[in-house]
């Protein structure tokens, strides 16, 4: 829901992407990074002056709203967003229709497909998801 895309974007720039440090990992195929936008897959805007507004601004129009975080309930729109932004719209479908009177399976099963697609990868993907999931059992949006 919108009133919650504030709240759950800025948790996830902030505490899963790494804020607003500049990042620029070799394991990382989107290279220079800064509160998750990386340079790669965004070149329409300089990611080295991207405050955090502008990405809030970036986030609820690239991600927020084509993920449908609008037309659902709390915490399935925080899952939803998470989901756009960290893997793509693509990977919506399959985390949405697994479960989907649960959010805790979901995210379950979203650690279950990272395990099979991330090889190498496996351990910080499954961190964000306890992460999330810690974060979602804490607040009272």
């Amino acid at each position: 829901m919108r009133q919650n895309a504030d709240m759950v974007i800025r948790f996830v720039l902030n505490k899963l992407e790494g804020g607003g440090k500049i990042v620029n990992r070799k394991s990382d195929p989107g290279g220079l990074t800064k509160w998750g936008f990386s340079q790669k897959w965004n070149p329409d805007i300089d990611v080295r002056t991207l405050d955090e507004e502008g990405a809030v601004k970036r986030a609820i129009e690239r991600y927020w709203i084509p993920a449908g975080s609008d037309e659902v309930a709390w915490p399935w729109d925080a899952i939803a967003f998470d989901c756009a932004f960290n893997f793509g719209l693509d990977d919506l479908g399959a985390i949405n229709k697994t479960a989907p009177e649960c959010w805790q399976d979901a995210l379950l099963m979203r650690m279950v497909r990272h395990m099979t697609k991330s090889g190498a990868n496996t351990f910080p993907l499954l961190l964000r998801c306890l992460r999330l999931y810690n974060w979602i059992k804490t607040q009272k949006p």
